[in-house]
């Protein structure tokens, strides 16, 4: 069974909130998954690790064969099958990290 765990990035911070942070009260959870607050964006793990056994989110930015792709909660889990996952190296996110997808 795989773990379940989130990470938020706070919009008004620019800053991302770890599970760790969360569950320590940081965020209050209950705004967080029911009040969907704007300025907080929610990003679920995939329960798979990269090549360094860095953890993979949701809006992830990882590098596959000299090319950058982004993380679909969805659609990643049902084609991880395809992908070496000790060849994805996570190298960002699409909210700290934009530039990457220029």
């Amino acid at each position: 069974m795989r773990e379940i765990k989130f990470r938020v990035f706070d919009h008004e911070e620019k800053d991302m909130v770890s599970w760790e942070q969360i569950r320590g009260g940081l965020i209050d959870v209950y705004t967080l998954f029911w009040e969907k607050p704007p300025n907080l964006t929610l990003m679920q793990y995939t329960g798979l690790s990269d090549c360094k056994g860095v953890d993979i989110y949701d809006k992830d930015i990882y590098e596959l064969d000299a090319g950058y792709y982004t993380v679909d909660y969805e659609g990643f889990l049902r084609n991880f099958d395809e992908i070496e996952l000790e060849r994805i190296m996570v190298i960002g996110n699409i909210y700290m990290n934009p530039e990457l997808l220029l």
